[in-house]
């Protein structure tokens, strides 16, 4: 999997210059959730009918860690799947949800967001019947030979992924059963019936990060 970008520093520009503001960046991994859930609708007379029955409701949670300066995006939709990770990576300017109109992408710049305010994106995803979970970890400098995603158990990433087990043992999720997913069968020993998708932005720039605040996610989740 590879992303050439031949020049960085252009890319960094245009990208902070299109988000005015650090809610804005994070709305593009809160729309990707969002857009996931409403895909699953448009799809599926059955997963539609689960949610206004309310026996499984769409779940996204924005979990805000001010001591160590990350930012967490998670849900319960579908997950991504192992073709669906390249496009993630090298789909600049290229987002299938430019023009598509019951989906929230704008600028088409996707994943690469986060380099306007935020050191790495590490990408947690799984689906049901996949015996694992995907881990994509970039870093902002990063433009060549990104490593295609690595795939680790629940456990094990709860255990000794760093980022994942200090928000974990600082009680980050506790209000989504304090796991890394916030699926129903997320503490299911059987991985095959975990699903969803766990974004984190970390090492934000201290100004960008200032203005990370729960009532202003929801201001812009609401424009």
């Amino acid at each position: 999997m590879a992303l050439n970008i031949a020049n960085p520093v252009a890319i960094l520009n245009a990208i902070a210059s299109n988000y005015e503001s650090t809610t804005r960046i994070l709305m593009e991994y809160v729309d990707n959730a969002l857009d996931s859930g409403e895909e699953i609708i448009r799809q599926s007379t059955e997963a539609k009918a689960a949610l206004v029955n309310g026996t499984n409701k769409l779940r996204v949670f924005v979990d805000i860690d001010k001591k160590r300066k990350n930012v967490w995006i998670r849900d319960n939709c579908v997950g991504f799947s192992e073709e669906h990770f390249p496009k993630l990576v090298s789909g600049i300017g290229e987002s299938i949800k430019l023009g598509v109109p019951w989906l929230n992408g704008q600028f088409g710049f996707g994943f690469q967001a986060f380099r306007a305010a935020a050191g790495y994106l590490d990408c947690f995803s799984t689906q049901k019947g996949f015996d694992g979970i995907r881990h994509l970890r970039i870093g902002r400098d990063q433009t060549l030979d990104i490593s295609p995603p690595s795939i680790v158990t629940l456990e094990k990433l709860e255990t000794e992924n760093k980022l994942v087990s200090e928000a974990i043992k600082s009680g980050l999720f506790s209000q989504s059963n304090g796991s890394l997913l916030t699926c129903l069968g997320a503490k299911s020993k059987n991985a095959k019936e975990l699903y969803g998708t766990a974004v984190c932005l970390s090492e934000f720039d201290p100004v960008w990060f200032e203005s990370v605040t729960g009532r202003a996610i929801c201001e812009e989740i609401e424009r």
